[in-house]
């Protein structure tokens, strides 16, 4: 019997090839929702990134201690280390984070201790490094970070380094910055430019042992360091990282602006120059384009400590582009222009509201992702009570913690603190001024309760980042205001009464209908409601408002 025919069987028949077209339907249809959700028509703008969680330091208030003049422990009559570990807690309280000390380095103290004779050592009137090390160890246990004075620019004349520099030994021999000077045809021997030292006078002293001159920025106790000299670098790091080891957070670097001078040494500064704070005349001795090579190398050593060691300039008399330049680098230059704006000294020449208003602008003025930072006193200025008023005060340090950025406060501004009155004895320190031990007043109402205060209002997220609303025009000039935070239901008008009028009756109403009061400097005014169209404000007053979204009842 003849085999029986078996039908021929479809290739798509068999079960393999079912498997397969089974895969291919599948991947057809996640091909068709890829490209349909990853197509940017189809999806939609994609949302921006959260932003960068924030540093310690773009957190905190700097409190800057001048340790000479703030709390002597053992009763010799100068302050102390010691006496700084006795506050930490009262830092704390305060509502503080970091502490930044002016140095405690050994020193002649022709300067008050920004003439460092030895960059790792402690000075024996400020204690020991046993004292260092425990400050460290109590401050850390207590979540407060320490950034200490770093003086780079110039070193004391007493120094070893500089012994041995006007010796002509090596390796220092040409740790300084030295010339023999011009000869004059009469035999006589004068500096080679008129350059001038912040302090007046030439920059230039003659040294018998040397038979140079050495360049000084400011005293002639302070010889400048020579930053063309390789070595010179690298003995500086080796400070930087001394310090890092034992454990410090950050670094204020001083003076930084004069840590290079031309190499040609010839050139004269215009003349009419004035001293060395003078932003437009000494542009060959301040400002030159190598200086940010070098904070460069030490934002390299401090990451290697750690990403969130702190470097902070002191930048006084920069340009704009200066100042960006310094950011770039890795560090964040101080913005000090609302210092001079109080006082007989001034250079406002509008009402101080108005001043204060553009000044800010400036102090935002800076690129994406970098941080502002603002300064209303420091130890180089009379206190802000001598300078612009004790009726303003708290107003002013209401505007300091609720300005965008890092603040930082000089120990005492907190209580409106004035400075010492030691007319009849003589000067001692060029620019620093000395003052009494502070002394608490945690009374309702007084400075320090309201600093307290605003510490911990400056905790909220509307506070805590680099934004800041500010008007196109001044809705009045002699009040200063300003909105902070974005979101709805988050934000605030700060407002403070700068004139000289016993009181003022302002309409707020472009910044909203009516807001709580959560702040002011008065008492008697937390927690009400304020219709924006009618605020009035004494003298020296500030509020800061949470602006509500809500319509005004009939």
């Amino acid at each position: 019997m003849d085999k029986a025919i078996k039908p021929k069987v479809g290739c798509c028949q068999r079960p393999i090839c079912t498997g397969i077209l089974f895969v291919c339907l599948i991947g057809g249809i996640a091909a068709v929702v890829c490209v349909t959700f990853l197509s940017p028509d189809v999806r939609g703008p994609t949302p921006p990134p959260p932003p960068a969680p924030l540093e310690w330091w773009q957190k905190t208030i700097i409190y800057q201690v001048y340790p000479r003049s703030f709390k002597d422990s053992n009763d010799d009559g100068v302050g102390d280390l010691r006496g700084v570990i006795e506050k930490l807690d009262y830092f704390r309280y305060l509502g503080v984070g970091a502490v930044w000390l002016s140095p405690f380095f050994t020193s002649p103290m022709r300067d008050f201790g920004y003439d460092v004779s030895n960059y790792t050592e402690v000075d024996a009137i400020f204690g020991n490094m046993t004292d260092f090390e425990e400050l460290m160890t109590e401050a850390h246990e207590r979540g407060i970070k320490i950034i200490i004075d770093f003086v780079p620019n110039h070193t004391s004349n007493e120094s070893a380094w500089f012994e041995a520099s006007r010796r002509s030994e090596e390796p220092y021999k040409d740790f300084y910055v030295w010339n023999n000077g011009t000869l004059l045809e009469n035999g006589t021997r004068v500096p080679p430019n008129n350059w001038k030292s912040v302090f007046e006078g030439t920059a230039w002293q003659w040294d018998e042992a040397r038979q140079a001159y050495y360049y000084h920025a400011f005293l002639a106790s302070q010889p400048d360091l020579n930053y063309r000299n390789h070595a010179v670098r690298e003995h500086i790091k080796e400070v930087l990282k001394f310090w890092l080891q034992k454990g410090v957070d950050g670094f204020r670097i001083d003076a930084i602006p004069h840590l290079f001078e031309i190499e040609d040494q010839s050139m004269d500064e215009p003349l009419g120059a004035t001293n060395g704070f003078d932003p437009n005349l000494h542009k060959y001795i301040k400002n030159q384009p190598e200086i940010f090579d070098v904070v460069r190398e030490w934002r390299s050593i401090l990451d290697g400590f750690g990403g969130d060691r702190f470097l902070l300039a002191e930048t006084v008399g920069i340009p704009q582009e200066a100042r960006m330049q310094y950011y770039e680098a890795g560090s964040v230059p101080f913005f000090f222009d609302l210092i001079p704006l109080g006082g007989k000294a001034s250079p406002c020449t509008k009402s101080l509201a108005s001043c204060f208003m553009e000044t800010i602008r400036d102090g935002v003025n800076i690129s994406s992702g970098q941080w502002p930072n603002f300064v209303i006193g420091n130890h180089d200025n009379p206190r802000i009570a001598d300078r612009m008023g004790i009726q303003y005060v708290d107003a002013l340090n209401m505007i300091l913690l609720t300005l965008p950025g890092t603040p930082t406060t000089y120990y005492g501004e907190e209580l409106g603190m004035h400075g010492g009155d030691y007319r009849g004895l003589p000067p001692k320190d060029p620019y620093a001024i000395t003052s009494n031990n502070p002394k608490e007043n945690a009374t309702e109402g007084s400075s320090l309760l309201l600093y307290k205060e605003l510490a911990s209002l400056r905790q909220n997220p509307a506070f805590m980042n680099s934004k800041i609303d500010i008007p196109d025009g001044d809705l009045n000039e002699q009040v200063l205001m300003y909105g902070r935070g974005t979101t709805r239901g988050e934000r605030y008008l700060v407002m403070a009464f700068l004139g000289n009028a016993t009181s003022k009756q302002l309409n707020a109403s472009s910044w909203g209908l009516q807001g709580k009061v959560v702040f002011a400097t008065k008492l008697g005014r937390r927690d009400h409601m304020v219709k924006l169209n009618n605020v009035t404000l004494n003298q020296g007053e500030g509020l800061v408002v949470h602006l509500e979204e809500v319509e005004l009842q009939a």
